[in-house]
């Protein structure tokens, strides 16, 4: 839901640069996350978040398992 545009439009006028660090600080608590009314709908969403979350972890086990292997046929 951080990733939605209503989301995203809300956090730039909120971010203060600090020395060229940007920074948020208390100020992410004012941040409005829009969450469906509708719990089948929530129920869907968590699913497919779930899902995404373990496609990218298998995905980045799959490509540590594939860069180990091709150190290992490199030769020097």
């Amino acid at each position: 839901m951080l990733s939605t545009q209503t989301v995203q439009e809300q956090i730039p006028p909120k971010v203060c640069v600090d020395t060229t660090l940007p920074n948020l600080g208390d100020r992410w608590k004012t941040i409005l996350v829009p969450i469906h009314n509708d719990k089948n709908k929530m129920a869907e969403i968590s699913t497919t978040a779930e899902a995404i979350v373990a496609n990218r972890r298998q995905a980045w086990s799959h490509t540590a398992k594939l860069s180990q292997q091709i150190g290992e046929q490199v030769t020097q």
